[in-house]
């Protein structure tokens, strides 16, 4: 593999494209859902926004289930 200018623009480029795709599961995971942010109002619809946090609480209960204790079978 030859390393030249293009492959080293690349590598430090890698980051910043994943960049925008981690922000958006961030804000998902702390409640900054995309419906609250981009939502138009209409008058002929209820306009109420109800969001569950489901990322979030997805994320902590694999989180706790692979850093519990591990049972200790005799």
């Amino acid at each position: 593999m030859q390393i030249d200018e293009n492959f080293i623009l690349q590598c430090l480029n890698e980051p910043n494209k994943i960049h925008y795709q981690r922000k958006i599961y961030k804000d998902y995971y702390k409640g900054n859902h995309s419906i609250l942010k981009n939502y138009r109002m209409q008058d002929s619809r209820s306009n109420m926004k109800l969001v569950f946090n489901y990322p979030r609480k997805f994320t902590d209960n694999e989180t706790g289930y692979l850093l519990g204790k591990p049972e200790i079978s005799i």
